[in-house]
């Protein structure tokens, strides 16, 4: 094994301090929005956003709705346009795009699974959760729709739309949208029960007895996002609403019954840099209302069960000894449409290489960069890199990448190689620092990301930031460039992940071999 006995300690440190810690919300301190939740087979099941990675569809897995694991991604890309903005070409790119808000289903001993971008809405089917997925898509766009099988009439919908509301019949296969079948807006303004003129979305419905329950957010001016549901006996409406949640702007999700008849809500929170975290809320029903937490004002602490890990399993370290490049673990994600055969672990095994195909500006364009989710309270990520294969005018490292982005790493250019950190602040590039070289051609390169909440009475007050660090040895740090702020930007729209990349800004085809990638709750960041 190639871990390290420092690596260790911090994983056992981290223990200790997560046991001191009741409460299992967030169940993810990590990127993963926009839930949708199935209880089947005794097992909860839940879809996420994915945006512009590939992969797309995330589907994980939890007994206990505390402790997930990641199962399978839906689709593999294949389904998207090789469009300039997927491939990341002519300035183009599909950042704050791709695919948005996911809902799951299952129906007729059939998985469902559909999501929707700026073009078409996606239908996904398998037999199993884990897949294979068989796809199609309707030529509608769809905004954050909620997919609902009526088993009492045996007919099928779609429910979409910001502010207002709309349901559309679809044929029961889902194959298309049924001629003649039910189209009309049933409800008017999501946002009115906290604020007439507020913005409302993220659309999930479910039934329970003889109600249909219509849940999503709304957004008060000035004020949290809440948990608005309206209800009806006809699918068709008219709907009565009430808001149901309003606790620390945790919303956006789904309410679902569980293990022995309990119900339970599945939300998100924004939390800055590291992005939208899910929390666990119970529900009890009053006067056929569904009333989330304490009275829809707190959360009730979860202390049973306990979280299982300190780092959530959506991430994971990595010694890149795959047996195949389609054995590619599940934490990983590539920053819009790879390249194949411009990256494998094949080629020197037990290391990653990425090869560059073409010259780009900085990081943000560059192809094949291998991503994962950062994640709370705070956390590291550390790499070994081999860089004899770079090209004069090539960028290799580890990156921590959202729109103001940071990363450490090496520029190679006609007078050899140089230690290189570049930032991005306020949307604008920091100047690069490259220093001289010393010793063989391999770096250890770290990134270490502090996403502590200053204040325990105000979430939206935290530190998110990130410092680097380059080493020689793998043993002596040195810090290098600037510590940097965390912002969440809507033109992103996803927490930062951690990357590793190479791109060239003179000559295509070099390469740079990745011997691991380690990841451990990191330092505080002063």
């Amino acid at each position: 094994m190639k871990r390290t006995a420092a690596t260790l300690a911090l994983i056992a440190l981290a223990l200790s301090l997560r046991a001191a810690a009741p409460d299992a919300n967030p169940v993810i301190w990590a990127d993963v929005p926009d839930v949708a939740v199935v209880y089947e087979a005794d097992t909860y099941w839940m879809i996420s956003t994915s945006m512009h990675l590939i992969p797309s569809m995330p589907i994980m897995k939890s007994k206990d709705l505390v402790n997930w694991e990641m199962v399978c991604y839906c689709e593999d890309g294949s389904i998207f346009d090789r469009s300039d903005e997927w491939l990341l070409q002519n300035g183009k790119n599909e950042y704050g795009r791709g695919t948005w808000a996911s809902s799951l289903r299952y129906h007729g001993g059939f998985w469902w699974a559909t999501t929707f971008d700026t073009r078409r809405t996606y239908v996904l089917k398998a037999k199993r959760p884990e897949g294979p997925w068989e796809h199609w898509s309707i030529p509608l766009k769809m905004h954050d729709h909620t997919l609902f099988f009526d088993d009492a009439t045996g007919r099928a919908f779609f429910i979409f739309g910001a502010n207002n509301a709309r349901l559309i019949e679809m044929e029961p296969d889902l194959s298309r949208i049924k001629p003649g079948g039910v189209d009309k807006m049933i409800v008017q303004g999501l946002g009115k029960p906290a604020d007439p003129g507020g913005w409302g979305e993220g659309n999930q419905m479910f039934k329970r007895g003889e109600w249909y329950y219509l849940v999503n957010i709304t957004w008060p001016r000035g004020d949290m996002r809440q948990v608005t549901v309206h209800r009806a006996k006809n699918i068709e409406g008219p709907y009565e609403d009430k808001t149901v949640f309003r606790c620390r702007g945790i919303a956006q999700g789904t309410i679902f019954e569980g293990r022995d008849g309990q119900w339970w809500s599945l939300l998100f929170g924004d939390r800055g840099g590291v992005g939208r975290i899910p929390y666990v809320v119970p529900v009890t029903w009053r006067d056929d209302w569904p009333v989330l937490g304490k009275e829809g004002k707190e959360l009730e602490p979860i202390t049973e069960p306990a979280h299982t890990a300190v780092i959530p399993a959506v991430c994971a370290s990595d010694e890149f000894d795959w047996a195949s490049d389609a054995a590619m673990p599940l934490a990983w994600q590539w920053n819009h449409q790879p390249v194949k055969d411009r990256w494998t672990t094949q080629a020197r095994k037990g290391w990653l290489r990425l090869t560059t195909d073409r010259t780009v500006r900085s990081v943000l364009e560059a192809h094949n960069t291998l991503t994962q989710r950062t994640f709370g309270p705070t956390c590291e990520a550390v790499t070994k890199l081999d860089l004899s294969g770079l090209k004069p005018g090539d960028r290799a490292g580890l990156v921590c990448l959202q729109r103001d982005y940071g990363w450490v790493g090496v520029a190679r250019d006609e007078k050899g190689f140089r230690v290189a950190w570049q930032g991005r602040r306020d949307n604008r590039d920091r100047e690069e620092i490259a220093l001289p070289w010393s010793g063989e051609p391999v770096i250890y390169l770290r990134i270490v990301c502090d996403l502590r909440v200053k204040d325990p009475r105000n979430d939206f007050a935290r530190n998110d930031r990130m410092a680097f660090f380059f080493s020689f040895d793998g043993r002596a740090w040195n810090a290098i460039g600037e510590t940097l702020p965390m912002p969440y930007s809507i033109p992103h729209f996803m927490g930062y992940r951690f990357g590793l990349f190479a791109y060239a800004t003179e000559e295509a085809g070099g390469h740079a071999d990745f011997d691991w990638y380690r990841i451990a709750q990191g330092e505080p960041v002063q």
